[in-house]
C-alpha cells in the first residue's frame, strides 16, 4: 500500500499535503451538522472505487439504512459497491449486550472477517459516553490502537467533539491525524471550515480551509497551497483597446491587479466584457470571469449587443465564466475557487464582478482587507492581471470603493463616473492611481458606443501626419498674401447670412481635391446630402472623389459619426477619428462653427477651438472654418482669434458709385494673416458656376 492515500476529494488532498498517511488512525471531529458523515461517506466511496474494501461501523448514532438513504443524492454514491467493497455493521447492539470490555476484539474481528483496508467508526464519541469511567474508555482506546497498528487498515474515528475537547480528551493522543470540521455564521450565511489540527509525517495547510457541500459531496478550497507549484507568467499584456496603453502609461505588467470602481450604471461590466473580449482576440490568452451579480446568459447577451462572441469564446476555452447567485456567495469558498482556477485554467486576465458582492457578508475591515490581499496575491503569483469591480454607493460618489480598503491593496484604481450636463449624462474615466506607471492624470470623457467603451481623448488616437512643407493654393487669395500660407495653418471666414461663406468653403475643398489633396467637410448646418447637392449645383461634383476615399462629408446625424456636437470633447474626438481615415495633404472644412458656438458654454467653445486647431495642426492639416458674424461677444471672439492664422471677412460694404457700375454688391477682405504680409483692401466678388467666389 502507498505511504500516502489520496482521498480524491477536490482540494482536500492538497490541504493535507497529498492525502492521509497509510495505516494511520485519524479522528474526524466537529459539532453536529458540520459535514463529518458526508465527508466520511465520500472518502469511503472514493477509496472503494479504487479497489479498497471499507468497513463502516455505526454505534448509537444514525442507523445505517437512514444514512444510506440520504447519501443516495450525492454523485459519489454507487449502490453496486454495497456488499462487495463497502459493508455496514452495527456495533451498538454488541455494546448493549456485551459492554465495552470485548469491543476492541470485536472490531478487529470484523476488520479481518471483511478483509477491510479502511475502517470507519461513527460515532466514536458515543462509545466514550457508554463507558462507566474514563479509565474504562482509556483501556478500550489503548487496546484498539494497539490492534489497529498491526492490521493493514487505515482508520477514521468520527465524533461530535468540540475544539476544546480535541485538546483535552485522551483518544486524541492515539490519533495520527485530527481533522476538525466546524461552521461559522457570516451575516445570514453559515460557512463551513476544516482545520487540520494534526497530521503526522505530512505538511498540511495550517489555516482554516473553507469548503462547501455540493451535489458532488464536499469541495475544499485551500487558498494557501493552491499556487505553490504554479510557475508565474511574465511579461506584459496589451489590452488591445484603442487608447488604453496611453491611458495606463503602456501595456499592463503581469502580476498586477486593479479595481474598477463606479456607481451603478457607469459602465463597469461593459468595460470588463470588453477587456475579456479584446485580450482573448490576441491569441493564446485566456480570461477568467467570476460573476456575482450577472447570470452567464445575461453576460452573453450583453456581450452580443456589442458584437462580442462571448459564447463562442467560452466554447473554445478562451473565456471561462463562473456565475454565482448572490444568495450563494461564500467569500472564502469562492476565493478558494478563484485560486483553483488560477492553478488549473491558468488565465492571463482575471475579472471579479463584483468584489462588493463577494465581500458584502464580511463584517470587519481587517477580514475584508485580508481577502482582497488573498485575491491579489494569487493573481501576482500566477502572473495574471486582475480587474476587480467595486460598486460605489450613489450617495458617496467621492469614494474610491465600496468598503474603503480595496484601493489600499491593489496596484491601480480606475474610476468610472457620470455627470449630468443640461439634459445629457456624460461619462468619464480616470486612472486614479497605477503604481510605477506614467499614466494620464485627470478625468477623461468616454462614451458607450456600439463597439463598447470609447475614450474620447483625441491624443490617444493613432498619430497621423505631421508638419508638411506645402503651400495652400486657393484662387480667391492668390497673390494677396506673401509668402502664401502653408499646410498646418488655420483659416476663419466670418460674415452674415447669404454672403456665400459655404460657397467659399466648398471651393476651398474642391480646389484641394483638384490639386491631388484630401478633404474633410464637417457639415454642421445642413445634412451631408444637401452639401453634396449644393456642391454639384456649383459644378463641384465630388462623387468620384468619394468613391476614391479622397473626401469625407460628415454631419451630426449621418453615417459618419460626429457624436454630440454640443459636447466639445465628443466632437473633437470623432473629428480626429475621421482625420485618421484620410490621407495627406488634408484640408479640413467646418461649415459652420455656429451650431457649436450656440451651446450653453461659450468659454468651453473657445477652449475647444484652440484644442481642435492644435490637433489638426499637429496632423499637418489646413483648417478652414466658417462662422456667422456677431455670434460671440467681442471679448470671446478675440480670445478665439488666437487660434487662427488667417481671417477672411465677407460683408456688405458701402461702395458708393461702384455698386451702380455692376461690379458687385458684396465684399471680400483679408483682415488677418499672422505669417504673411497681406492685402487688406476690400474686393467685390461674384459667385460663378464651376469657379465659386471670383474677386
Amino acid at each position: 500500500m502507498d505511504q500516502v492515500i489520496r482521498l480524491d476529494i477536490e482540494g482536500l488532498d492538497e490541504a493535507l499535503g497529498g492525502g492521509v498517511p497509510s495505516l494511520s488512525i485519524n479522528i474526524i471531529a466537529g459539532p453536529p451538522g458540520s459535514g463529518k458523515t458526508i465527508l466520511m461517506q465520500q472518502i469511503m466511496f472514493n477509496l472503494a472505487k479504487k479497489g479498497a474494501r471499507s468497513l463502516y461501523l455505526t454505534t448509537v448514532s444514525e442507523p445505517a439504512l437512514k444514512m444510506i438513504r440520504y447519501m443516495q443524492k450525492f454523485d459519489f454514491f454507487d449502490e453496486d459497491l454495497f456488499g462487495k467493497s463497502i459493508e455496514y455493521k452495527d456495533i451498538g447492539r454488541y455494546v448493549s449486550k456485551e459492554g465495552i470490555g470485548g469491543l476492541a476484539d470485536e472490531i478487529i474481528r470484523l476488520v479481518r472477517e471483511t478483509e477491510s483496508e479502511v475502517l470507519v467508526i461513527d460515532s466514536f464519541k458515543a462509545i466514550r459516553d457508554l463507558c462507566s469511567s474514563e479509565e474504562e474508555f482509556r483501556r478500550f482506546t489503548y487496546s484498539l490502537s494497539v490492534y489497529l497498528s498491526v492490521e493493514n487498515v487505515t482508520s477514521f474515528l468520527v465524533g461530535e467533539y468540540s475544539q476544546e475537547e480535541t485538546r483535552s480528551l485522551s483518544e486524541f493522543a492515539i490519533a495520527d491525524g485530527i481533522l476538525y470540521l466546524y461552521t461559522e455564521m457570516e451575516g445570514t450565511l453559515s460557512k463551513r471550515y476544516l482545520r487540520v489540527l494534526k497530521l503526522r509525517g505530512a505538511a498540511p495547510c495550517d489555516e482554516p480551509i473553507p469548503f462547501e457541500i455540493t451535489g458532488s459531496g464536499c469541495v475544499f478550497f485551500p487558498a494557501k497551497v493552491r499556487l505553490e507549484g504554479v510557475k508565474p507568467k511574465s511579461g506584459v499584456i496589451h489590452l488591445d483597446i484603442p487608447g488604453w496603453d496611453m491611458l495606463l502609461g503602456g501595456p499592463m505588467k503581469r502580476g498586477r491587479s486593479m479595481i474598477i470602481s463606479g456607481i451603478s450604471g457607469s459602465g463597469k461590466t461593459t468595460l470588463c466584457l470588453q477587456i475579456a473580449n479584446h485580450v482573448t482576440q490576441q491569441g493564446n490568452h485566456r480570461t477568467l470571469y467570476m460573476a456575482f451579480e450577472e447570470t452567464e446568459e445575461h453576460l452573453i447577451d450583453l456581450a452580443e449587443s456589442f458584437g462580442w462572441d462571448l459564447r463562442g469564446k467560452m466554447e473554445k476555452g478562451e473565456i471561462k465564466v463562473i456565475s454565482v447567485p448572490q444568495t450563494e456567495v461564500n467569500a472564502d469558498a469562492h476565493i478558494g475557487l478563484l485560486l483553483k482556477e488560477l492553478s488549473e485554467f491558468k488565465p492571463d486576465v482575471v475579472i471579479v464582478d463584483s468584489l462588493s458582492i463577494l465581500l458584502y457578508r464580511v463584517q470587519d475591515e481587517v477580514s475584508r482587507r485580508d481577502k482582497v490581499f488573498q485575491i491579489t496575491e494569487g493573481i501576482r503569483k500566477a502572473g495574471a492581471i486582475g480587474f476587480l469591480v467595486t460598486d460605489i454607493p450613489a450617495d458617496q460618489s467621492t469614494k474610491l470603493s465600496r468598503f474603503g480598503v480595496e484601493e489600499t491593496v491593489v496596484d491601480g484604481v480606475i474610476v468610472l463616473s457620470t455627470e449630468v450636463k443640461g439634459l445629457t449624462r456624460r461619462r468619464y474615466i480616470e486612472v486614479y492611481k497605477l503604481r510605477n506607471a506614467r499614466h494620464l492624470s485627470g478625468r477623461h470623457r468616454m462614451s458607450i458606443t456600439d463597439n463598447g467603451l470609447e475614450i474620447l481623448v483625441p491624443e490617444m488616437l493613432p498619430k497621423y501626419g505631421g508638419e508638411i512643407d506645402r503651400t495652400v493654393h486657393f484662387s480667391p487669395v492668390k497673390g494677396m498674401m506673401e509668402p502664401p500660407p502653408g499646410f498646418g495653418t488655420s483659416w476663419l471666414v466670418k460674415g452674415l447670412h447669404g454672403l456665400g461663406k459655404s460657397v467659399l468653403a466648398y471651393q476651398f475643398a474642391w480646389e484641394g481635391l483638384r490639386n491631388g489633396e484630401y478633404a474633410l467637410i464637417l457639415s454642421l448646418d445642413v445634412p451631408a446630402s444637401i452639401t453634396r447637392r449644393n456642391m454639384k449645383e456649383l459644378g463641384f461634383d465630388v462623387e468620384e472623389y468619394e468613391k476614391m476615399n479622397r473626401i469625407i462629408i460628415a454631419d451630426p446625424s449621418g453615417e459618419e459619426e460626429l457624436g454630440d456636437i454640443q459636447d466639445p470633447e465628443e466632437f473633437v474626438f470623432y473629428m480626429m477619428k475621421l482625420v485618421g481615415r484620410l490621407g495627406q495633404p488634408l484640408r479640413v472644412v467646418t461649415d459652420s462653427l455656429t451650431p457649436l458656438a450656440l451651446g450653453p458654454d461659450s468659454n468651453r467653445f473657445v477652449e475647444m477651438i484652440h484644442r481642435k486647431n492644435l490637433l489638426l495642426r499637429n496632423a499637418g492639416a489646413v483648417i478652414f472654418d466658417l462662422m456667422l458674424d456677431q455670434i460671440l461677444s467681442t471679448v470671446e471672439f478675440n480670445r478665439m482669434m488666437g487660434a487662427y492664422d488667417v481671417m477672411i471677412e465677407l460683408f456688405y460694404p458701402d461702395w458708393g458709385e461702384m455698386q451702380q457700375q455692376g461690379i458687385g454688391s458684396n465684399a471680400f477682405r483679408i483682415v488677418k494673416s499672422r505669417i504673411s504680409k497681406f492685402d487688406n483692401h476690400p474686393y467685390p466678388y461674384t459667385i460663378e458656376p464651376g469657379k465659386g467666389v471670383v474677386l
